[in-house]
């Protein structure tokens, strides 16, 4: 922690610890000052993580590193090439062990918990077992890619950010930025996909559209474009999630295709799936009465209703 304070002094922002930075804290800030905060915060964010990845990788700072680096990437478009190859590093080794931690989860949840026509009790067993053991491989790759990668970001990766840092555009540039996140959302959006890398590909759109209205948080539009951009990230991640778990349990259970662990499995993924579209479909429409929705605030407390309502039906 005394090297990312350090960082943080030479990147000129106040010195917070990674758990209090946060960039929907950054609204204090004045407006030019803003957008050269996101980038300094998350640069001194991801010092702080490898500084702490040493011997462990807990699942929590693997979450907040495979995000960190996310964010870097959308901040940091034109990084010298070995900032780049050493974010996509870690980002690909982080990425791999969040997949883990998350199926590990799953297993807490149903289909898994029960003894239900359709339950996948008989499988929670060895699958964590072979989760966990997947999990420890993993884990001792990323920390290796961590100390490899760990010396040249601390060196580079301050200059990058205040390199790329800019100010926070004003509220008309504002506006233009989220009319033209919306216009590509629809885009994305004319037909929602059903197949699994198509809607697979559209989180990942999603989540960079998201990133790119980050240092707009002050910003009314802004933020409530942020907050759905994130309902359809969650619920297409959630569905991502069970889809990946289907493979896993088929594997365990490849002489019984037709059983009745695997069809439970299958069948929350499909109900997943569907609330995934309808999420991303509610959405669509919610963002194309954003201008109705300035003048008529009844309307946009009628569209903002139905979402959640659709986020309840198979919360």
């Amino acid at each position: 922690m005394q090297y990312c304070c350090a960082v943080a002094r030479n990147l000129s922002i106040s010195q917070k610890s990674p758990a209090e930075a946060d960039p929907a804290g950054l609204s204090c800030l004045r407006a030019e000052e803003r957008g050269q905060a996101v980038t300094a915060e998350l640069a001194i964010r991801l010092l702080a993580l490898l500084e702490k990845m040493t011997e462990h990788a807990a699942a929590e700072d693997v979450h907040h590193l495979r995000t960190t680096v996310r964010r870097l990437e959308v901040h940091l478009p034109r990084a010298a090439r070995k900032i780049a190859r050493a974010l996509r590093g870690l980002r690909k080794g982080a990425g791999v062990l969040r997949d883990l931690d998350v199926h590990l989860q799953l297993l807490q949840c149903a289909p898994f918990t029960g003894h239900g026509e359709h339950s996948a009790h008989a499988l929670r067993g060895p699958l964590r077992t072979r989760l966990t053991h997947q999990r420890r491989e993993e884990e001792e790759r990323l920390l290796r890619c961590v100390a490899k990668v760990r010396e040249r970001l601390e060196q580079r990766l301050p200059q990058a950010a205040r390199a790329a840092a800019r100010p926070a555009p004003g509220q008309a540039a504002a506006e233009r930025i989220v009319e033209q996140v919306r216009r590509r959302y629809a885009r994305l959006t004319e037909e929602i996909p059903e197949e699994a890398d198509a809607l697979h590909g559209l989180r990942i759109a999603v989540k960079k559209l998201r990133y790119r209205l980050e240092p707009l948080a002050a910003h009314t539009a802004a933020a409530e474009a942020t907050a759905q951009l994130k309902q359809v990230q969650d619920a297409i991640g959630l569905w991502h999630d069970w889809a990946t778990m289907v493979e896993i349990a088929a594997r365990e259970v490849r002489d019984k295709p037709r059983s009745a662990a695997l069809l439970g499995v299958q069948l929350r993924a499909a109900r997943e799936l569907a609330r995934a579209r309808r999420v991303a479909s509610a959405v669509r429409g919610a963002m194309r009465t954003s201008a109705a929705r300035e003048h008529k605030p009844e309307a946009g407390n009628a569209v903002r209703g139905n979402i959640q309502f659709i986020l309840g039906r198979a919360g």
